[in-house]
């Protein structure tokens, strides 16, 4: 027996299966994938595709195999092996099986969960006395990897359309930073060169048409030095109101760049304030008392747009500016003070009408913390106090009548008792332990 034992062994049948790796897009063999083989849920061995894509495996009897093919930036896919319930008579050679699997690039927005299972089984078909597909299983999972099928080619020309999508932008970019290039507007063909790199990163004209715009910017930057330089100056004295330096300064900046607009803007500008000083001097006066006097009156929605009007008037000034933080420093604090007094009072009435009479006062104390001219937290603290006077004595009262009726209880002195308990649920008709009194003295 033993040696009969020892020598099935030696001649142990096995499931050959020898596989192709291939991607999807391009039907060529797929180098680099990995193959990881589980053997009852354990990993057996790892594989990894050779250049021609082909694998070899020897499957042992009496086990399910599981392979798994990966690829970073590839969906998974798996595919199941089952070597048991095999009859000795049908295994003596053992069997081969060859397949190919195909893994495609991971798309967007497509459902591949039906891959998280294997997309097919093979086992012993007695029928046949080979290994095949289960036909049960591939039925059971067949619609579903027809509809990833179909899903994949809408993803994969939908790609397409996006590819031709980027390509007319990129077409797009370029026409239009050629036409800013041929016109020597370099900073404005600058980032549309970039936007048509973003879109093809691997084409080289956008990146030497962007290295002949530095070459250009860099020739302009002496002269951009020498304009911003005349600029801070003019801005300078233009802040100080010193127009004719500030004057003098803004057309030396038009000589650098005389097609800028700017320092035509602020010579205009000061042409116009040097003409209209005196007026402006009045309107400004003028709008500053009457926000003083809101201000002073605590009228402070008038006091702030007279400032606002008097710093459009005169921007240089600090005093506006100054007044108009004031206001809002005051209008946020009144604002705040409002919110933490109606929060306060919130929470009082509620206590209040939970007839939780001490904390209630606790709270409108702390609303007249915030507000000591309102009446209504006061009132409420009175009526709260007389209320939890009454409350006192609405207990005493209560605990008498069950201390009377209970010694008349015990002293068997039915009626009494019970007229007691009575008084005492009139008093606190929540009480349960008067009614079950009663409830005992009728018994």
């Amino acid at each position: 027996m033993l040696l009969l034992n020892a020598g099935v062994s030696d001649a142990q049948w096995t499931l050959d299966v020898a596989g192709t790796v291939k991607k999807e897009e391009t039907k060529k063999r797929f180098e680099g994938v990995t193959i990881t083989i589980k053997r009852n849920g354990t990993v057996w061995k790892t594989l990894s595709s050779p250049e021609n894509g082909e694998f070899n495996v020897s499957l042992l009897p009496d086990a399910i195999y599981t392979f798994e093919f990966s690829k970073p930036g590839h969906v998974t896919k798996r595919i199941e092996f089952s070597t048991k319930n095999v009859p000795p008579e049908d295994a003596k050679y053992g069997f081969e099986f060859p397949m190919e699997m195909n893994l495609f690039e991971e798309v967007d927005g497509l459902d591949v969960s039906i891959l998280d299972q294997p997309i097919a089984k093979v086992a012993f078909n007695p029928s046949t006395g080979y290994m095949d597909y289960d036909p049960d299983y591939t039925k059971s999972i067949q619609k579903e990897l027809d509809r990833l099928k179909k899903e994949l080619e809408e993803k994969l020309k939908q790609q397409e359309a996006e590819r031709k999508e980027k390509q007319k932008a990129y077409n797009a970019a370029i026409a239009i930073a050629d036409k800013a290039f041929n016109a020597e507007k370099w900073t404005e063909a600058k980032p549309l060169y970039e936007k048509a790199s973003e879109i093809f990163p691997k084409e080289s004209y956008p990146l030497f048409q962007l290295g002949e715009i530095e070459d250009k910017l860099a020739a302009l930057e002496e002269s951009e030095k020498k304009y911003k330089a005349a600029i801070e100056k003019a801005d300078a004295a233009f802040k100080e109101r010193e127009w004719d330096k500030a004057t003098n300064s803004y057309k030396i900046a038009l000589e650098i760049k005389e097609k800028e607009q700017y320092p035509k803007d602020k010579i205009k500008e000061i042409e116009t304030i040097i003409a209209n000083e005196e007026k402006v001097n009045d309107q400004y006066n003028d709008a500053i008392a009457s926000a003083d006097k809101y201000f002073e009156d605590k009228e402070y929605d008038k006091a702030k747009t007279d400032y606002q009007k008097a710093a459009g008037l005169k921007s240089y000034e600090e005093y506006p500016p100054k007044r108009l933080k004031e206001i809002e420093d005051i209008i946020a604090e009144i604002a705040k003070k409002d919110k933490d007094y109606n929060d306060a009072i919130a929470e009082a009435d509620n206590l209040f009408s939970a007839k939780d009479y001490e904390k209630s006062i606790d709270s409108y104390t702390k609303a007249l913390g915030f507000k000591p001219e309102e009446s209504y937290p006061q009132g409420k603290i009175e009526e709260a106090k007389k209320l939890i006077e009454e409350q006192k004595q609405l207990q005493e009262d209560y605990n008498k009548l069950i201390k009377d009726a209970d010694a008349a209880l015990a002293d068997k002195n039915y009626d009494e008792a019970k007229s007691n308990y009575q008084e005492a649920l009139k008093l606190k008709d929540q009480e349960q332990y008067p009614k079950d009194k009663i409830a005992e003295i009728d018994a």
